[in-house]
């Protein structure tokens, strides 16, 4: 009798809302858009994470062949900004985890300035952005103080015009400029050094920056002071071209008891989404800083600026934390022969099999609800079987 090799494809879970249309992508980066790995869906109105209402972010959802990204930014001099939509949205007295896919376009270091994970308990909440005026200010990344006024001699001022309350992680793609120039907001890379890097940031902290220059003569009785900031350095890692056009993972993971926070860049096979090593570092999270009211609570998100080059920046969101965090089990039997199948197995043609999903949800805040699950069986599997559901989590019986 003929026999037929049976090989179980990955399954891929997507945790989210289903799929609708989004802004079209004329503008983005078609080749990042064609390849963006799969997350959660954007596109209805309860989704977990939107597009800024500030009037000044250029940030748009953006569909892609498996759901959707959003595209913080789409062109030269722009700032961008997504929020999770629930302002409590992250609960800093449980565990949690946030991932998500970025992409900074295929410019290299001549492209986007970069952009910041953020958390969050800003009075303006889903608006807000740094004091910048009507101009752009890249160096910000769209979380960071304003640099420029010339004539401001204090850091505490200066920390006022970032967004308060809040922690971010800086995923920076340029490098330092050769010299700081005073109020020309080019000088905040200068004393984290010339690499692309990730850093961690508390924004609105004046011990976050450090005076750079200052001068005027009769020590600036007759001229102003002329001054320059550039950030204290908290380098997490150096990584090399972070702009290449390729999809890079980014996981962060809050642990409440220990108060730190880790962050693991390049963790998944951009291909393939499988989890690979990445670089990962652990640092204490001051929650004074970012949720002085102790509400136990912040809102995350992301923002991004570009300079003068026409750069998209392209975001995927892959889990929230308060999405259902599930492991599946799969079982496959071979009715007709009546024994397992294991990998390596072989299976007659024409036998009955029967396979079996059994998920599990470790989240108990997240209800099953907002799952949606795709299972790619082999060519030679034809499905009779339906979803079905049970006291422990959903089952899928497939039956040939």
């Amino acid at each position: 009798m003929s026999k037929r090799w049976l090989s179980m494809s990955v399954i891929a879970l997507m945790m989210g809302l289903g799929f609708g249309a989004g802004t079209s992508a004329q503008a983005a980066d078609q080749a990042a858009v064609t390849t963006a790995p799969t997350g959660i869906s954007l596109a209805r109105s309860s989704a977990a994470i939107a597009p800024a209402p500030e009037t000044m972010s250029h940030a748009r959802i953006v569909t892609t062949p498996d759901g959707s990204a959003i595209a913080l930014t789409s062109g030269p001099s722009q700032f961008g900004a997504a929020w999770s939509t629930a302002p409590a949205a992250l609960d800093l007295r449980r565990n949690q985890t946030l991932g998500v896919w970025v992409n900074l376009g295929a410019r290299h270091q001549a492209g986007s300035d970069g952009l910041a994970l953020v958390l969050q308990n800003n009075r303006r909440g889903a608006a807000a952005m740094p004091a910048m005026g009507s101009r752009v200010v890249g160096e910000t990344l769209g979380v960071l103080a304003t640099d420029t006024n010339q004539n401001q001699t204090s850091a505490q001022k200066l920390s006022q015009t970032a967004i308060q309350r809040s922690w971010a992680l800086g995923v920076v793609p340029t490098s330092a400029s050769a010299t700081a120039q005073p109020g020309a907001a080019n000088a905040f890379a200068t004393l984290t050094g010339t690499d692309q890097h990730l850093t961690t940031l508390y924004p609105a902290l004046a011990s976050t920056y450090r005076r750079l220059r200052a001068g005027g003569l009769l020590s600036g009785w007759l001229t102003p002071a002329r001054n320059a900031y550039a950030l204290v350095p908290k380098t997490l890692n150096s990584v090399n071209d972070l702009a290449d056009g390729r999809w890079h993972h980014l996981t962060l993971t809050w642990n409440a008891q220990a108060g730190t926070m880790t962050t693991t860049y390049d963790d998944r096979n951009p291909a393939t989404a499988a989890p690979q090593p990445g670089v990962s570092r652990t640092v204490p999270l001051d929650r004074q800083a970012i949720d002085p009211s102790h509400t136990g609570h912040v809102r995350w998100g992301l923002t991004a600026t570009t300079n003068r080059q026409d750069t998209t920046t392209l975001v995927v969101v892959d889990q929230t934390p308060a999405a259902a965090q599930t492991s599946a089990v799969t079982r496959v039997t071979d009715l007709t022969q009546h024994r397992a199948v294991t990998t390596g197995s072989s299976v007659n043609a024409g036998d009955r099999v029967s396979l079996t999903l059994r998920l599990a949800n470790r989240n108990p805040q997240a209800t099953w609800a907002a799952i949606a699950g795709q299972l790619h069986l082999p060519a030679d599997l034809r499905l009779t079987g339906s979803p079905t559901s049970s006291r422990d989590g959903p089952t899928i019986p497939v039956c040939c």
